[in-house]
Parts: structure tokens; sequence; C-alpha cells
């Protein structure tokens, strides 16, 4: 059996400090000081129990070189990332870090975005991780105290950079989680081993009769460890259903 690198991974960012001319978001900001940069990333590889976290705690917290050249080595070695609100906020800032830095682009991966999972599948009061978590009794988020937590980080106070780890950690474990609940709703999810289930691996798999797309007729296989569905190869009518070289449909 062959498995794709998965990573799960979270990061937390330091704020702008700008110029306005009053107090509310309305586009009066006039300038900007300084940029926003990473803080502190969390990661885990799938099928490893340790929850990795890397900050700037004793270090400068406006200088992100080393997390972003953790980061860009991390997404190289992953096959897939999978984040929440990953393609329009972690992702996207990483990215961004990599080309203010003069990186090269890491090597090709595919995202699986569980906040878009949550939102294309389901109708939930709200979407927010902690709030789905706490909904389907997997845990929450760990408490802070908002704005101060950042602050001390800024700062340089210790015993904020240790929450702060420990807020990011959590935030894997809950991501994690959630993932391995909503992953079997996920009718595009990409294959990610070449045996058995495409997206667990499992070979405890149920022939659940044929489904046409277009003109032509797939088996369709329902797996009975993560419970998702997939379609095997093409079959004329006179074959057996197999799931050798199966796509996700």
């Amino acid at each position: 059996m062959t498995k794709s690198r998965i990573l799960y991974f979270d990061i937390e960012t330091a704020p702008l400090l700008s110029h306005t001319w009053n107090k509310w978001v309305d586009g009066s900001v006039v300038a900007v000081e300084r940029e926003w940069n990473i803080i502190c990333v969390a990661w885990q590889w799938d099928g490893e129990k340790k929850i990795n976290v890397e900050s700037l705690r004793g270090k400068d917290p406006h200088d992100d070189t080393d997390l972003v050249l953790l980061l860009w080595n991390l997404f190289s070695e992953a096959d897939f990332i999978i984040a929440h609100n990953g393609d329009k906020f972690d992702i996207p800032k990483v990215q961004a870090r990599f080309l203010l830095a003069g990186l090269e682009p890491p090597r090709p991966f595919k995202s699986i975005d569980t906040l878009r999972v949550c939102r294309r599948h389901f109708k939930l009061t709200s979407n927010r991780l902690t709030d789905v978590c706490q909904a389907l009794d997997i845990g929450k988020k760990t408490p802070h105290t908002g704005w101060e937590l950042w602050a001390g980080c800024l700062a340089g106070d210790d015993k904020s950079w240790a929450l702060m780890e420990k807020y990011n950690k959590q935030d894997i474990v809950l991501l994690r989680e959630l993932y391995l609940v909503v992953r079997p709703w996920i009718s595009n999810h990409p294959v990610v081993h070449v045996a058995g289930c495409p997206v667990c691996g499992s070979s405890h798999v149920h022939s659940r009769g044929t489904r046409r797309v277009a003109s032509l007729t797939y088996p369709n296989f329902q797996c009975q460890s993560c419970f998702g569905w997939f379609l095997g190869v093409h079959k004329t009518d006179d074959e057996k259903p197999v799931f050798k070289g199966q796509t996700r449909r």
C-alpha cells in the first residue's frame, strides 16, 4: 500500500501596525508602519502522534524567517495539506511570506479545506472551527485572553508565548478530528491511496451496485472503515465489479 504524505497545519500571525484617521475599519488606514508576519506554526503528519509547534518565543517577534523556511520545507514534503479556512487564509498567507522572502514555489500539493467542506455540504449554525467541533462533541479551542495574548507575545512575555503555542496545538487536535468526521462526505476527495479505499486505504469495502457517469457504467463501492463512497474502474455489463484503479466521483 502506498500512502501519500498528509499535513495538518495552522498558523498564528502578528497584526499590521498602521496609522488611521479613526478607530473603525472603513478604509481610513493612511500608512502601514509594519507588515504582519507569522509568529507561530503548529503541524502534524497524518499517521504520527506528535503535534509539533514552533514559535518566535525568545526571538524577534517580527522576524519570521525561520518559520517561513520551516513552512516551505513542510509544504514541499506534503502531497496533501489540510487546514480550516486554509484556501483563503492559511495557505495564501504562508505563500505571501514565501514570495516576499524570495523563495521559489514549493512542490505542488493539493489542499483539503475543512471550512469549505462544511459550507458546501452542511448548513450549520456556525462554521467556525470551535463551533463546529463543539456541535460535534469533538472539543473546543483553548481559552485565551483575546488581543492581550497577542500583545503579550509581541512584548516578549513567556507565559503568553506558552499559551499561544498551546492554543495553536489545540487547533491541530480539532482540525484532525473534524477532518476525520467530515471525510466521508467529501465526494470530490482527492485520491490519497492507490490501493483499497482511495481516501483511507482500507481494503474493507463493499460493492454497492453501479453508477452511470455520462455514458459509462462504473461499479460503486462504500468503504466500511471511513464510510466514504467511490467508483471502481469502468466496466461492461458482463464484468464483475473491481476497485483497483478507483476514482472519486
